[in-house]
């Protein structure tokens, strides 16, 4: 021996650059290796990926080719090719490399996402004048495509849903469970990195659904056995949408990348309908409440339904409101069918129960008022805090219940987390906790004395909804789509009025007689509407022939 060290530790030290992201470094040390070990595919391969990390992908298209060369059964050289043509705006040449690797490997979804990619360069241009998109049928759908691409993204980070998710979660699992849908249904995805849409599974996807109402744990091996797979676009088919079908949104569309391009694209192949279902316009009537990135994004997206939306749906009269005098001006002319929200049926009081007790609150015997929302600066829980702080100045602490806040911590929470931190008697008498299961909530609002639920602008209020389905009094500000969920039997007050606000926390939690009144006033059935009512309404609207609504046509 004379010490040379051995081609397995240079390989060794290069893949630990690799994998510490250095590739410069590494670049070297796979020269070398290859040197002594030329005709190994994959090393060939990563010594390509190295010279395109340095920002030579033309140089690294060399390496890619005596890798397939070495190993013409494995199609990773070529994908990695066309990748790096891509990269040099040579999409017609990838388009071919994407098209050999599918053939060598027809599961490869690297390869499927590929040609995705590139489908357009697979066929040679035609002479012909761009056609424009099909125009939308006039008829009866043929079928009903729900597109559930935010819900999906959703579930890969969360397990319990909340406000838009909620309701389309909802309206998704009724539909599904319809016996006699208008159309036949099926769900999509939607993958903006290959501009491609795809089958969602039907019958995972109300697995999912079903352990979601059930269960608040992302990590129970049962829930992640239930989303394996399901978010993932390229171990599924293309969505078989049909010719003469309704694409229906139930979601937040407008934070997908390349959304629209993705519609009209599928347009071109198949003449449909769009309709997108409006929760609010919070995003252009207060930006200052949302995430920088939100009310741009929702602006694009809320001014190309004029040139995309054959329907519109909104959750009530106050949000229709907002859309049409906000839309007007650009052309938006669809009336929007109103499709109020609903409640789940109570669940096994027994089964509530238990779940309520499992969670970890403070004092979990004590008397407890609820607010249901996540915290965030729209919701205003400030005034609600400042309002209980007042209370505990005015009444013997002992006779101040908890305020029990359930909601993730959101955008621009600082102002009621401030003051929460920084007063011990406000600590003393407020818990926060987030999530909690559907189960748990409905055996929390059985035990509590009354809700509340602030906000400065709503398209509905579903927590009020569900407190009054509950039998449960909500105290509600007055304004927006809050003034039509609360319309059953919640006690409203001047919107941001703390005197009011306050004044009617202390009588509710003052005067169990008064209290009680108000809750034998609510209309428990008006309030208790059900998830299939809402999406017989919803299913009634999309089910209907449409005459053209006047959606401008797509220049060429």
């Amino acid at each position: 021996m004379d010490g040379a060290e051995t081609p397995a530790a240079i390989l060794a030290r290069a893949d630990r650059l690799r994998d510490g992201g250095d590739w410069t470094a590494a670049e070297p040390h796979y020269r070398a290796y290859l040197a002594l070990r030329p005709d190994h595919a994959a090393i060939h391969v990563q010594l390509g990926h190295a010279v395109k990390a340095g920002g030579d992908a033309e140089a690294a298209l060399v390496h890619y080719r005596r890798a397939a060369t070495l190993d013409p059964a494995d199609p990773d050289p070529l994908l990695q090719e066309g990748h790096a043509l891509r990269l040099l705006g040579r999409g017609a040449e990838a388009a071919q490399l994407f098209s050999r690797a599918l053939a060598l490997d027809p599961a490869s979804p690297q390869a499927r996402r590929g040609i995705a990619l590139s489908r357009h360069r697979l066929e040679p241009p035609s002479d012909a004048p761009l056609a424009p998109p099909h125009p939308a049928p006039q008829g009866p759908p043929t079928q009903l495509a729900f597109d559930v691409t935010d819900l999906l993204d959703y579930i890969r980070d969360s397990r319990t849903p909340t406000g838009i998710q909620r309701v389309q979660a909802s309206l998704l699992r009724e539909i599904l469970a319809h016996p006699a849908p208008p159309a036949p249904v099926i769900l999509v995805g939607y993958d903006p990195s290959a501009w491609r849409w795809w089958h969602v599974d039907e019958a995972a996807f109300r697995r999912m659904l079903e352990l979601a109402r059930t269960g608040a744990e992302p990590g129970d091996p049962a829930w992640r056995a239930a989303v394996a797979g399901l978010s993932d676009p390229d171990a599924r088919p293309d969505a078989p949408v049909a010719a003469g079908a309704t694409l229906t949104s139930f979601g937040n569309a407008w934070g997908i990348e390349d959304y629209f391009r993705g519609l009209r694209l599928l347009r071109r192949r198949v003449p449909l309908r769009y309709c997108a279902f409006l929760h609010d316009c919070i995003p252009l009537l207060m930006p200052e409440h949302c995430a920088e990135i939100t009310p741009p994004l929702y602006a694009r997206w809320f001014a190309s339904l004029a040139l995309q939306a054959d329907l519109l749906m909104a959750n009530s009269r106050a949000t229709a409101a907002d859309a049409t005098r906000l839309g007007a001006p650009l052309g938006l002319r669809p009336a929007p069918a109103v499709v109020p929200l609903a409640v789940d049926p109570p669940p096994d009081p027994d089964a509530a129960k238990a779940a309520a007790e499992a969670l970890d609150i403070e004092e979990p015997e004590a008397a407890f008022v609820l607010f249901v929302a996540t915290l965030e600066s729209r919701k205003n829980h400030l005034l609600v805090f400042r309002a209980w702080l007042e209370l505990l100045r005015r009444l013997p602490a002992a006779r101040v219940p908890r305020l029990l806040c359930i909601g993730r911590p959101g955008w621009k929470a600082g102002a009621a987390l401030d003051l929460l931190a920084r007063s011990p008697a406000l600590r003393a008498k407020v818990s926060i906790l987030s999530g909690v299961s559907d189960l748990a909530l409905a055996g929390l609002t059985s035990r509590c004395l009354f809700t509340v639920y602030n906000s400065f602008h709503e398209g509905w209020g579903l927590p009020v909804t569900e407190s009054l389905a509950a039998g449960k009094v909500c105290v509600v500000p007055a304004h927006t789509g809050l003034l039509e969920s609360g319309a059953p039997g919640a006690v409203f007050f001047p919107a941001g009025d703390e005197p009011r606000l306050l004044a009617l926390l202390e009588r509710m939690i003052t005067d169990a007689a008064w209290r009680a009144e108000q809750e034998a006033a609510i209309d428990r059935p008006a309030a208790s509407r059900p998830w299939r009512d809402a999406a017989e309404a919803a299913l009634a609207h999309l089910g209907r022939a449409h005459p053209d609504a006047g959606r401008p046509a797509h220049a060429p």
